[in-house]
């Protein structure tokens, strides 16, 4: 979709393409369009079977790489991403 980074919200031409190449394969699918927040996480996980969210991670690191609980902190970061919490 030439999309890449974080955005504020899932293209619309994300689904269609989930559905067209869902028609030519049933292996898992991983999909990663600019995933940043909780909800875009949740809506392409339910489209697929991985969300990809690359960009957020490594905005996140750069944001907190002097810290000295880098580690905790991603952990933190990435439940959030995924469940909400």
């Amino acid at each position: 979709t030439g999309v890449t980074g974080e955005q504020q919200s899932i293209s619309a031409s994300v689904a269609p393409l989930i559905a067209a190449v869902r028609r030519h394969t049933s292996l898992p699918l991983a999909v990663g369009f600019g995933i940043s927040t909780h909800e875009q996480f949740a809506s392409i996980a339910s489209q697929c079977g991985a969300a990809v969210v690359g960009s957020a991670i490594v905005r996140y690191i750069g944001e907190h790489a002097a810290d000295p609980q880098l580690e905790a902190g991603l952990e933190t970061f990435t439940r959030r991403l995924k469940y909400g919490k």
